[in-house]
């Protein structure tokens, strides 16, 4: 049958074809298929399909489908479909799709999605894609995503994700991110996170960033940040925040701050500290804090501490201080 022949049937005829009839259809026949026709495909007649026939289609087919024949859909047939039919998708067929399917999709699949389609997906959905996928990903559609969605990806697909895309990231979101995931997390993507989203943060992932992520927060985000997230920072971790950022910690954060942790601080960090942050370190913290931060502390920071705070401080960190330090700490 030609193509043209194909652009006549309705739903009702394409119903009354043999499922195998449907194995042996090109992407010209599936092309010229009025919207209308879609409706009456049936599962067992999808599953027949093959990829190459999905070639062709347009959105305006792809929105035909109901959600109820979305499952039968197989991870080959999506990744044919072409870019521009998945800008027909609704959010009930996406939430429809096994998750099997979605090992299919592209990065420039993704991409071409409606923000709306994102609201219906699935960790189970999530858990099938491939990382590359994730490429494709804005802002919008990030955001429309569910919560609960966020808790099966992993570190190599968060690892693939924009930082475009990481603006959209919500706190309820964020906190749904499983630790592993943080593994894949870079400067630029942290960058660009909105403060708001840092609010979600737990110390479980905190405990499993990189350190070299670490470098991108801005200080907006690290205000944000719940103390009791503190408590998991390392050494490698504090020390490669940006000073800026270091500068808007406050007492009640660096109050979750391990000993072990302090001792990663820098000079230029300790510079920027507010005084009243560096002057609420415990005794166990300011022991802990190496020469090489000693350069760092400001005369206000030194003078603050109390005699029995000053005790606390090494001999090798004091040795560090210039004459001027030192009479500042002496007052």
């Amino acid at each position: 049958m030609a193509p043209e022949q194909f652009a006549q049937m309705n739903a009702q005829q394409m119903a009354n074809f043999k499922p195998a009839a449907f194995g042996n259809f090109t992407s010209g026949q599936m092309g010229a298929l009025p919207a209308e026709a879609m409706g009456g495909f049936k599962p067992n007649q999808i599953g027949e399909l093959r990829p190459s026939a999905m070639s062709a289609m347009s959105p305006e087919q792809m929105s035909a489908f109901k959600p109820t024949q979305m499952g039968a859909f197989s991870a080959q047939q999506m990744g044919a479909l072409p870019a521009d039919a998945m800008t027909g998708f609704s959010t009930q067929q996406m939430a429809a799709l096994p998750p099997g399917a979605f090992a299919g999709f592209k990065s420039d699949q993704m991409g071409a999605l409606p923000a709306v389609a994102f609201a219906g997906f699935k960790a189970s959905q999530v858990d099938a894609m491939k990382p590359a996928a994730f490429s494709g990903m804005n802002q919008e559609q990030l955001g429309a995503m569910p919560s609960g969605a966020f808790k099966a990806m992993d570190s190599k697909q968060f690892g693939q994700l924009s930082p475009e895309a990481m603006k959209g990231f919500s706190p309820q979101q964020f906190g749904q991110l499983p630790s592993d995931a943080m593994k894949g997390f870079s400067a630029s993507q942290m960058g660009a996170m909105s403060p708001e989203a840092f609010a979600g943060m737990k110390a479980t992932q905190m405990d499993a960033m990189p350190a070299g992520a670490m470098n991108g927060m801005t200080p907006e985000q690290l205000a944000s940040i719940s103390p009791a997230t503190f408590k998991a920072m390392d050494p490698r971790q504090l020390g490669a925040l940006p000073a800026a950022a270091v500068g808007a910690m406050e007492p009640e954060q660096l109050a979750q701050l391990s000993p072990a942790a302090i001792g990663g601080l820098k000079a230029p960090q300790v510079e920027q500290m507010p005084t009243e942050t560096f002057d609420a370190m415990k005794t166990a913290q300011l022991r802990a804090l190496k020469p090489a931060a000693a350069p760092g502390c400001t005369d206000e920071q030194l003078a603050g501490l109390t005699d029995g705070e000053a005790k606390a401080l090494s001999q090798a960190f004091i040795r560090a201080l210039d004459a001027e330090q030192k009479q500042a700490l002496a007052t």
